[in-house]
């Protein structure tokens, strides 16, 4: 039998006060939000570590050095897109870190739950070869979720259904 990692429940009061706070945060952050599409995702250049600390410099030399500002660019728009960036990162990281371990504890308690359902449903496979009518039934409804899978051949990779490589 497969060891069971998780096992709660969360209080339904628990569950509304959850939503009742993000909703709060939602509309604190929202005017300091904005939504891009795909294309505006992958074409924007990115800040990222490296990138950092060469913007948090320029920002230091833009006011040192002020004469150096070429007349295309908006030096007091560099200084608030630089604060914002860097006053939202730890709310970012904080949240992230949140949806991480949400999104690992909605894999798992899924997986429990998804193997158990397994474990039921060989269950009543057997009993139904064996003739049990309920079981049929049962059978006959949980099967829908297979009905539409082929049987792998052997040699496949049941995670991705690719073939596996021979060595």
């Amino acid at each position: 039998m497969p060891k069971n990692l998780i096992s709660m429940e969360v209080p339904a009061e628990t569950l509304t006060k959850l939503q009742e706070k993000l909703k709060e945060l939602r509309e604190l952050l929202a005017p300091y939000l904005v939504t891009l599409t795909l294309e505006d995702r992958k074409s924007l250049p990115k800040m990222s570590d490296k990138t950092l600390a060469f913007v948090s410099k320029t920002a230091e030399y833009v006011k040192s050095n002020p004469k150096l500002i070429p007349p295309m660019m908006e030096a007091e728009e560099l200084g608030k897109d630089f604060t914002l960036n860097q006053s939202l990162q730890p709310v970012y990281n904080s949240l992230k870190q949140l949806v991480d371990n949400l999104s690992d504890t909605l894999m798992l308690s899924g997986h429990e739950a998804y193997a158990q359902a397994l474990l039921y449903y060989a269950s009543v496979k057997m009993a139904a070869k064996l003739g049990d009518q309920d079981a049929k039934s049962i059978q006959e409804d949980l099967g829908k979720r297979f009905a539409l899978q082929g049987r792998r051949s052997k040699g496949t990779d049941p995670a991705s259904n690719e073939p596996t490589p021979t060595p």
